[in-house]
């Protein structure tokens, strides 16, 4: 009897509180009454915003300059356009463009950009300087607001150097030399006669036509359609390059596509390389895996992690040396090659063609010894030492 009323006296309260919880809310009705729902107020105090307008202010310089003198530009958030003409003058067109609902916003924005010139007989300069406040629209640098975009002529022989940040370049074909960094933008370049310096961060690039290359590359794809040298520094980025005769290359975690080249030197760490026609390549690798399509002369391959598979290995070739670890290699030589087999492998196989003549051999079960000749005495060389991995040399079908 007592848990039973016990039980009765919670039911009781339990419902109490219900009764009191909807007498206290404003949005209750009395028993049997629907909830009345209370409507927003208009706020009196809104406006509709205006629109964003575009407002714009030019800065136009022009400057004489020796053939062989250096233009120096510097921009960002903006297009620069680079062309040559038949004068000895440099002309900088400068177009700020502001997108603001007023025009006193505007000219808020244009007090704070300036660009700043200087020249002698040999040498023009022009750079974007913004000035940095946390007043502009409300606490913060709304870059996306406006725009600084260079218009530029220079003779084309004179030396370009180029730094564009958040913005794409474009630059006609010039005979001197050229310093070019782009970050945050893509750029096209026509061509360059002399050397050219060039960093591209999170951007696309091309380069038409060069002689020698120096190009630091990270985050980013660049091509190179008709170059003499590369030197390349690069990370997590593609390569793609047409035409070259020596490439070199430090690596990490890129992508190269090369389809004619002479030579090729690497050093790489966890990448992709694809050979269209080498005449000699020298590759030191892990985690990287080579495919080349036709190898004409010699390649010298240190793998850790890695593969390298020749489509096709000229009858003609010099030599051919793998060291390997952890790695699978494939050859596949032209009909008519007269050529000699080394090789030596530890916890790996030595797959050599039918057709050889086997001048001496070892199988310990973990290790393989192997010598021979293929199409007779003298040729080519393939040599190989090999531990965990795995060689196959056949005849091209």
């Amino acid at each position: 009897m007592k848990l039973a009323f016990k039980n009765r006296r919670m039911q009781f309260l339990a419902a109490g509180a219900v009764v009191l919880g909807l007498l206290a809310s404003p949005a209750a009705g009395f028993a049997g009454e629907p909830a009345q729902q209370q409507q927003p107020k208009p706020d009196q105090s809104e406006k509709p915003q205006q629109q964003a307008k575009e407002f714009t202010k030019t800065i136009k310089k022009e400057f004489s300059i020796t053939p062989t003198g250096t233009v120096d530009l510097s921009n960002k958030y903006g297009k620069v356009n680079v062309n040559t003409w038949e004068r000895d003058r440099v002309k900088i067109d400068v177009t700020i463009v502001v997108d603001a609902r007023s025009e006193s916003s505007a000219q808020d924005v244009f007090d704070r950009i300036d660009i700043d010139f200087s020249n002698d007989n040999d040498y023009v300069k022009a750079e974007t300087t913004i000035e940095s406040t946390t007043s502009w629209w409300g606490g913060t640098n709304n870059r996306s607001e406006f725009q600084v975009n260079y218009q530029v002529f220079m003779p084309e022989s004179c030396n370009l150097k180029l730094s564009n940040k958040y913005g794409d370049s474009q630059v006609d074909a010039i005979s001197g030399k050229a310093n070019i960094i782009v970050k945050y933008g893509n750029f096209e370049l026509e061509g360059v006669g002399g050397e050219l310096q060039l960093y591209l961060g999170y951007g696309n690039g091309t380069v038409v036509k060069a002689r020698n290359v120096d190009a630091e590359v990270s985050y980013s794809k660049l091509n190179l359609n008709n170059v003499q040298d590369i030197d390349f520094s690069t990370k997590y980025s593609k390569l793609y390059v047409d035409k070259a005769a020596s490439v070199k290359a430090a690596s990490k975690y890129d992508q190269f596509s090369l389809d004619d080249i002479d030579r090729f030197n690497c050093e790489s760490r966890y990448g992709n390389v694809e050979i269209g026609t080498a005449r000699n390549v020298v590759a030191t690798a892990r985690y990287t895996d080579y495919r080349i399509e036709n190898l004409t002369g010699s390649g010298d391959f240190n793998l850790e992690y890695g593969g390298l598979r020749i489509e096709n290995l000229a009858k003609n070739f010099e030599d051919v040396e793998m060291t390997g670890k952890y790695s699978n290699f494939k050859l596949y030589i032209e009909p008519g090659a007269v050529y000699s087999l080394d090789g030596a492998a530890s916890y790996s196989t030595i797959n050599y063609p039918p057709a050889m003549e086997v001048t001496f051999e070892k199988d310990r079960g973990t290790s393989h010894e192997v010598k021979g000749n293929v199409g007779g005495n003298g040729g080519g060389v393939i040599k190989a030492n090999l531990r965990y991995g795995g060689l196959k040399v056949r005849r091209k079908q």
